[in-house]
């Protein structure tokens, strides 16, 4: 059986100029739970790969613009997921 991709999420909400702390969060989640999944590929096989950093959350009582901030932090990560996503299954 081969390894297949997971689904890397995209972000979705409900007012893109004013992302919510609990949007946000839920995607960070989401994110991690991409990066452990493939943390655990990592160790199963003993692979050289090294672990990428998992994303943190949004701060409590953030404002509007270090939302709007976290949004492009977020973007870049799950860029660097999905790169990570391609080295450990190419390795694996």
């Amino acid at each position: 059986m081969a390894l297949q991709a997971f689904n890397v999420p995209t972000f979705t909400m409900a007012n893109a100029a004013n992302p919510t702390e609990q949007e946000l969060n839920r995607w960070t989640g989401e994110l991690n739970t991409v990066t452990v999944a493939l943390d655990n590929i990592i160790q199963f096989f003993g692979l050289q790969t090294p672990i990428i950093p998992m994303a943190g959350n949004v701060a409590a009582g953030a404002d509007q613009a270090a939302r709007l901030a976290h949004v492009n932090t977020l973007g870049v990560y799950r860029t660097q997921v999905i790169l990570f996503q391609g080295t450990v299954m190419a390795e694996a």
